[in-house]
C-alpha cells in the first residue's frame, strides 16, 4: 500500500496542480480573445458609413474613432506577454506536495482518504537534509509571493486607468449607430475586470505549493511559515516565538524541534481523533462549503425564513424604486409642476410607510431564526461530544471544548444571520442599481462601474489576509478559556503555591495576543475602508461634474431630477457591493471557527454506546486476550503488553501491581473506554465489540480512586443514571454504604448540593456515596478501583468497611474486579492477578500465589514483617515512574492537596 501509495498521492497532487494552471491559462486566453473581438467590433462599427471617405486624420480622431482601444489593447496584451515570458519563469517554482513521510516512513506512510493516521514510524536519516531543503523552498515561495503581489498590482494599476479611458471615451463618444457601439465599447469594461483576476489565479499557480506532507506528523500538508506570532505548538505546547509549521486545513501549529522528532497522535486539541486515530480525511473548508453548509443549518426553520425572505425581497424592490421617484420630485420643483410634485410625493411617503413595515417583519423572523439556531447548534454539538471517545477527550482540553461550544458556534452562527439579511437584500440593491443606472443614463454608469474593480480588488486581498489573522484571534481565546478552566478547576493547587500571579500572567498573554491580533486587523480594516472610501468619493465627485456638464451642454440627455437620481442609485450600489464583499469578510473571518464546529459536528465515534447486541442475560465472566494497548497520548510507552486474563462469574478477582502497571487501564478496557490495539476482550464468550455498551453499562459499577460528583443533590448523585428510584431505595443504599448519618447532618440531607465535583465533601463522603451509588444498581459487574487510597485512616476505615459490605453483599451475584491494597480484601479474594510492566506475572489464590514464593509471596512476607496491613509493591520495588500512563483526560491531574495524580 505504500510506496505506491504515496506515489499516487504525490502524482494526484502534481495532477491537480497542472489542471487548475491549464484552466486559469485557457480562461484568460478567453477573455482576452473576447476583448480583441469587442475592440475590433467597436472600431469596425464606429466606421460604418465613413470607409470611402476615410483619412488619416479621421481614423485618428478619438472623439469619433475606437483606435485608442486598439492602443490600450495592445497596451494589455503587451503587459501580459511580459507577464507570461519573463515573470513566470521567475515565479516557476515546484509546485508538488513533498510527500516526506512516503520516503521516511516505508508502506502505510501515507494514508488514503478515509484511512487514519498510523503509528509513528522513525524518521529518515537525511531529516535535516529534507527540513533544510522545505526552509528553501519556503523562502523561494515567499520571494514569490512578493513578486506576485508587486506585479499584480501593477498590472491592476495600468488595467483600472484602462477602464478610465473606455469611461471617458463613453462620455463623448458620438455614436452613430446605437445601441451596438455603446454595448461593445461598455462590454470591454467587463472583459478588462475579468483579465485582472483571470491574471490574479493565474500568478497563484505559478508559485505553486510549498507544502510538505509528513502523514506521521500531520494527517494534511504543513506549510513553513516564518512569521509566527505568540502560538502554541500543538504536540509540546510551548510558546512558539518565530517560525513553525503550520497547517492550511485545521488549526494545527508545530515548532521546528517538533517537527523533526515528533509524531502526530500526540497533538493535543485535534478534532478528528477518535480511537483509532486521527482522521486524514478531512478538507480545508473554502467559503463557498461554509455557505453552503451554513444554509443547511436553515432548513428546520424554512417556513420562517420563507416569510422573511419574502418581506426582504418585496422590500428591497420598493427600496430600489425610491430614489426614482425623489429624482422626479426634483424635475417637479424645477419644472414648477404642482400636481406632479404632490403626486410623487404620495408616492414616496406610501412605499416608504410598506418599508417600515416589511422591515419590521423581516428583522422579527430573522431573530427568531437566529435564536433558535444557535441554542439548536449548541445542543446538537453538546449532543455530538458527549458521544465522542474517550480518546478525544484524552487529547483535548476542557477549555477548549469550552470555547467551541461558545465563542466558535456564536461565530458560526453570525455569519448564517447576515447570509440570510445582507447577502439577498445587496444583491437585489446591486441589480437593481445597476438596472436603474444604466436606464437614467448609461454613459455616467460606466464611470461608476469603473471603480467596482478596484474596490473588490482591495476588500478581496484583506480578507485573505484577515482570514489568517482572525485564525489567531480564535486561538488564542481558545488558549485563554483553557487557562481560566484549568485555573478554577484547580484553585485549591493555585491558592496552596500562591501561584495566583502567575496564571494571571497566562491568562493575560493570551489575551494580549489576542488583543494584539484583533489590533492590527482593526488597522488593516481601516485602511481598506478609506481606500474605498476615497474610491467611492472620487467616483461621486467625478459623476457629479461630469453629470453637471452633460446637463449644460446636452439638456435633453440629462436632467438635474434624473442627475440626483444617479446619484442616489450610484450610492446604493456601491453600498451594495460594498456589503457583499463584507459578507465576504465575515465568512472569511468566521471560517476557523466554523471548520472547528463543523469538524466536532462531522465527526462520529469509533466506540459508538448503543450498537451492538444486547445478550439475553449478563452471567459476568470476562476475559482478555493476549490484549496490547497504548494510549495515544504515549505512544512510546505500551501500557499492556500481550495480556491475557480470565475473571469468573460470580467470583471476587484483586488486581495488585506497581503504580503504572496498566491495572486502571484494564478497568477501562473492561467498560471499552478504550478498544486494545491488538488482541480482544471478551464478555460471555462474546467480543466485546459487538456487544450494546449501553445495556452493558447500564449492569455494571464503578468505584473509582478519585470520584467525581455532580453539581447536584446527594439523593441525585447516589441515583445518577438509574429511572424509578424511590427515595427509600437511595436511604437503604446510603446506610449501607455508611454513608446516611453524614449526609442527615447536612441541614438539607438528602437534598444538599455537592458542589462542582462534589467539593463541598470531603474524599471519604464521596467515595462512600460512590459505593451507595453502586448497590443502587444492584450490578452484575462491579469495578473498584484503589477506592481508599487517597484517603486519610479515619476516612479509608469507613470506606473499607463499606467497601467489605459492599463485596458481601454482592459476591454470590456479581462479578468483582477490584484493586486493591489492603491484604484483607487481596487475601479472601477467590482470584489474585498481580500484574507488572504491563503483564499478568502470576495469577492464582491467596494460598496458591503464597506456595509459588514468587512476586506475590515477596510481597506478602515484606509486608507483614513490617507490621503493614497493606501491599505496596512501589514501596517494596521502587516506584518506576516512566510507566506512568496520561491519566483520565489525556493529562496529568493534580488533586486538591497538589499531589499528581497518575490515574492509572
Amino acid at each position: 500500500m505504500s510506496a505506491d501509495r504515496g506515489g499516487r498521492r504525490g502524482g494526484n497532487n502534481r495532477t491537480v496542480t497542472v489542471l487548475s494552471a491549464r484552466c486559469h491559462r485557457l480562461l484568460l486566453a478567453f477573455v482576452f480573445l473576447f476583448d480583441v473581438l469587442s475592440t475590433i467590433g467597436a472600431l469596425v462599427v464606429s466606421n460604418v458609413g465613413r470607409w470611402d471617405a476615410l483619412d488619416w486624420h479621421s481614423l485618428i480622431d478619438w472623439r469619433h474613432n475606437a483606435l485608442d482601444l486598439c492602443a490600450l489593447l495592445l497596451l494589455r496584451l503587451t503587459a501580459v506577454v511580459i507577464i507570461r515570458v519573463p515573470i513566470a519563469r521567475l515565479l516557476t517554482a515546484d509546485d508538488e506536495v513533498t510527500d516526506e513521510g512516503a520516503a521516511a516512513s516505508g508502506e502505510d506512510a501515507a494514508p488514503q482518504h478515509g484511512d487514519y493516521a498510523p503509528l509513528p514510524t522513525e524518521d529518515a536519516s537525511d531529516a535535516e537534509d529534507r527540513f533544510a531543503a522545505v526552509r528553501r523552498q519556503s523562502v523561494l515561495r515567499q520571494r514569490n509571493k512578493r513578486i506576485k503581489t508587486v506585479t499584480l498590482f501593477t498590472t491592476f494599476v495600468l488595467f483600472t486607468l484602462c477602464n478610465a479611458a473606455v469611461a471617458l471615451k463613453c462620455l463623448f463618444f458620438e455614436f452613430s449607430l446605437p445601441p451596438l457601439q455603446p454595448v461593445l465599447m461598455a462590454i470591454t469594461v467587463l472583459w478588462v475586470n475579468l483579465e485582472v483576476f483571470s491574471l490574479d489565479s493565474y500568478l497563484g499557480d505559478m508559485i505553486g505549493s510549498a507544502d510538505v506532507l509528513k502523514p506521521h506528523l500531520h494527517p494534511h500538508p504543513l506549510r513553513f511559515n516564518h512569521c509566527v506570532q505568540a502560538t502554541k505548538c500543538d504536540l509540546c505546547n510551548q510558546r512558539i516565538i518565530k517560525e513553525d509549521f503550520e497547517c492550511g486545513s485545521c488549526d494545527f501549529d508545530c515548532c521546528l524541534n517538533c517537527y523533526r522528532h515528533k509524531a502526530m497522535v500526540s497533538a493535543e486539541n485535534d478534532l478528528t481523533r477518535g480511537d483509532r486515530g486521527i482522521a486524514t480525511d478531512t478538507q480545508q473548508l473554502s467559503p463557498f462549503v461554509y455557505i453552503w453548509r451554513s444554509l443547511s443549518f436553515l432548513i428546520p426553520y424554512w417556513r420562517i425564513v420563507a416569510v422573511s425572505i419574502g418581506c426582504l425581497v418585496v422590500n428591497q424592490l420598493i427600496r430600489v424604486s425610491l430614489p426614482n421617484y425623489q429624482g422626479k420630485v426634483l424635475d417637479s420643483i424645477v419644472n414648477k409642476n404642482s400636481g406632479n410634485f404632490w403626486y410623487y410625493i404620495q408616492c414616496y411617503c406610501a412605499l416608504s410607510a410598506i418599508t417600515l413595515v416589511l422591515g419590521s417583519a423581516r428583522s422579527f423572523c430573522s431573530i427568531l431564526v437566529t435564536r433558535n439556531l444557535t441554542m439548536g447548534m449548541r445542543a446538537h454539538l453538546f449532543a455530538k461530544l458527549i458521544y465522542r471517545d474517550i480518546s478525544f477527550f484524552d487529547g483535548t482540553t476542557v477549555g477548549s471544548l469550552t470555547a467551541r461550544m461558545t465563542n466558535d458556534v456564536q461565530a458560526t452562527i453570525q455569519p448564517v444571520q447576515t447570509l440570510m439579511n445582507s447577502v439577498l437584500s445587496n444583491v437585489i440593491t446591486l441589480i437593481g442599481a445597476i438596472a436603474m443606472c444604466m436606464m437614467v443614463s448609461w454613459r455616467l454608469a460606466m464611470i461608476t462601474l469603473t471603480v467596482v474593480g478596484p474596490i473588490v480588488f482591495i476588500t478581496g486581498t484583506y480578507a485573505r489576509w484577515s482570514a489568517r489573522i482572525n485564525r489567531g484571534v480564535w486561538d488564542a481565546l481558545a488558549q485563554a478559556n483553557s487557562t481560566a478552566t484549568e485555573a478554577f478547576s484547580n484553585i485549591r493547587t493555585i491558592r496552596a503555591f500562591s501561584t495566583e500571579e502567575y496564571e494571571k500572567q497566562k491568562f493575560e498573554s493570551s489575551m494580549d495576543d489576542a488583543l494584539s491580533r484583533t489590533l492590527r486587523d482593526a488597522i488593516a480594516f481601516s485602511g481598506t475602508s478609506l481606500a474605498t472610501s476615497l474610491m467611492d468619493l472620487g467616483s461621486s465627485a467625478v459623476l457629479l461634474g461630469f453629470g453637471g456638464y452633460m446637463i449644460m451642454t446636452r439638456p435633453n440627455e440629462l436632467t438635474v431630477g434624473q442627475l440626483v437620481t444617479f446619484q442616489l442609485y450610484s450610492g446604493m450600489m456601491n453600498s451594495a457591493y460594498q456589503g457583499l464583499n463584507g459578507v465576504l469578510n465575515q465568512f472569511t473571518k468566521s471560517a476557523g471557527a466554523a471548520e472547528r464546529v463543523l469538524t466536532m459536528l462531522d465527526g462520529e465515534p469509533h466506540i459508538v454506546p448503543n450498537q451492538g447486541v444486547e445478550l439475553p442475560v449478563l452471567e459476568g465472566t470476562m476475559e482478555l486476550h493476549g490484549v496490547r494497548f497504548h494510549y495515544q497520548m504515549r505512544p512510546d510507552r505500551v501500557v499492556l503488553n500481550n495480556l491475557s486474563v480470565r475473571f469468573p462469574r460470580n467470583t471476587v478477582t484483586a488486581i495488585v501491581g506497581r503504580s503504572g502497571g496498566g491495572k486502571s487501564t484494564l478497568m477501562h478496557l473492561l467498560l471499552r473506554m478504550y478498544d486494545p490495539q491488538e488482541g480482544s476482550v471478551t464478555i460471555d464468550g462474546h467480543d466485546i465489540r459487538d456487544v450494546s455498551l449501553t445495556w452493558l453499562h447500564h449492569q455494571c459499577a464503578v468505584v473509582a480512586q478519585d470520584t467525581q460528583l455532580f453539581n447536584c443533590s446527594i439523593e441525585e448523585n447516589i441515583s445518577y443514571g438509574l429511572t424509578n428510584v424511590s427515595h427509600e431505595d437511595v436511604v437503604a443504599a446510603a446506610k449501607a454504604a455508611n454513608a446516611h448519618d453524614f449526609i442527615v447532618s447536612f441541614p438539607e440531607d438528602y437534598g444538599t448540593f455537592v458542589g462542582e465535583r462534589g467539593v463541598r465533601l470531603s474524599g471519604g463522603q464521596r467515595q462512600r456515596i460512590a459505593i451507595a451509588r453502586a448497590l443502587l444498581r444492584k450490578p452484575r459487574l462491579l469495578l473498584l478501583d484503589e477506592a481508599t487510597s487517597a484517603l486519610d485512616s479515619e476516612s479509608e476505615s469507613l470506606v473499607q468497611r463499606a467497601l467489605d459490605r459492599l463485596i458481601a453483599n454482592l459476591q454470590q451475584s456479581c462479578t468483582i474486579i477490584v484493586i486493591a491494597h489492603r491484604l484483607s480484601t487481596i487475601a479472601n479474594a477467590n482470584n489474585i492477578v498481580v500484574i507488572d510492566a504491563g503483564a499478568a506475572v502470576e495469577q492464582g489464590t491467596h494460598d496458591e500465589l503464597l506456595q509459588r514464593r514468587g512476586a506475590y509471596w515477596q510481597l506478602v512476607i515484606r509486608q507483614l514483617q513490617s507490621g503493614h496491613t497493606v501491599l505496596d509493591f512501589d514501596e517494596a520495588d521502587g516506584v518506576d515512574s516512566s510507566n506512568l500512563p496520561p491519566s483520565d483526560g489525556g493529562r496529568e491531574q493534580r488533586r486538591e492537596d497538589g499531589s499528581l495524580d497518575s490515574g492509572r
